[in-house]
């Protein structure tokens, strides 16, 4: 039995173990390290809660980034899934894996500065320590309007191929709508990201039980 093959079915809960990572790190974000929307904070005061906390600070963020890259390795998952029901260019499918990527290194650099503020807290100035959270503001807009691209083209390759459910593609829809809103788009990326890729999850994997495991890998499939 082909040890790989075997395991390249569990590949789509990969999104489960990013929601993991996500949920641990902003449980540690929201106890003593706490940064919460406090960027409108003076450059002392954020100053002094990248020092009191940088501990808290750190490990939180370093779950959330950890987390954004295994969802990006996730929608390696749900793009293969939608190009294989796709089939020739997978323009769609290609779409679905730019804007899960997208909101995947967004996730991950709404975080960094936070990180590297609490690192180099000792030597970190009032006015760089309100930059960096001003820079964890922008990102994460950025992954607002990224995931949007990811949930639309889902949904649209959900109506064309029928991969997923319909009802799925219509919450996409309505993710994606939302999404692009600024005063509640927060709320789509912090709550709805996660409940959408534990679905998704689930969803690909129940999909895929029942598909054969392969013994060898075929002597024609070229290795890029």
């Amino acid at each position: 039995m082909n040890w790989w093959a075997r395991w390249e079915r569990y590949a789509p809960l990969t999104g489960v173990v990013a929601v993991v990572l996500w949920v641990v790190g902003i449980i540690v974000l929201t106890g003593p390290g706490h940064l919460g929307n406090n960027s409108s904070d003076s450059p002392v005061v954020i100053l002094a809660k990248y020092a009191a906390h940088s501990g808290a600070i750190q490990w939180g963020a370093w779950f959330v980034m950890l987390g954004a890259l295994v969802f990006i390795w996730f929608v390696g998952s749900l793009r293969s899934a939608l190009f294989g029901a796709e089939g020739g260019t997978g323009r769609l499918a290609t779409i679905v894996g730019m804007g899960g990527v997208a909101t995947g290194v967004g996730v991950l650099l709404a975080h960094a500065p936070s990180f590297a503020a609490a690192t180099t807290s000792d030597n970190l100035t009032a006015p760089a320590a309100k930059a960096l959270i001003l820079m964890d503001d922008v990102f994460f807009y950025a992954a607002e309007f990224s995931v949007a691209v990811l949930f639309f083209a889902t949904a649209v390759s959900i109506f064309r191929w029928g991969v997923l459910p319909v009802w799925l593609g219509w919450v996409s829809v309505l993710f994606a709508v939302l999404a692009v809103i600024p005063p509640v788009g927060w709320a789509i990326l912090g709550l709805g990201l996660p409940l959408w890729t534990l679905a998704v999850s689930f969803l690909l994997f129940a999909r895929q039980r029942g598909a054969p495991i392969a013994t060898t890998p075929a002597a024609s499939t070229p290795v890029s």
